[in-house]
């Protein structure tokens, strides 16, 4: 005779009043695992793609901060040229 916490368990999750073969336990284990593992190669892909989205705005920035900073040196290099001209 089984508990009847036990009873209420296996109507719970839809398992019969039938004896649980070491069959039963490793089908069960390898369908959880693939679930699972599917489960984690979804999350992987989701984690990849924000992660390449965050590198690209990365590197836009970076190339915009080197644009500025190229640009910025530029105009300084062409006052110091233009102030010594005046100067001679």
């Amino acid at each position: 005779m089984t508990h009847p916490s036990e009873e209420r368990c296996r109507h719970r999750h839809g398992l019969s009043a039938r004896v649980v073969t070491p069959e039963f336990l490793r089908r069960e284990l390898e369908a959880l695992e693939s679930r699972f593992d599917l489960k984690l190669d979804v999350l992987e892909n989701r984690l990849e793609a924000r992660l390449l989205e965050k590198m690209n705005e990365q590197t836009k920035t970076l190339y915009r901060t080197i644009v500025i900073s190229n640009a910025t040196l530029a105009f300084a290099m062409a006052g110091i040229v233009f102030g010594a001209a005046r100067l001679s």
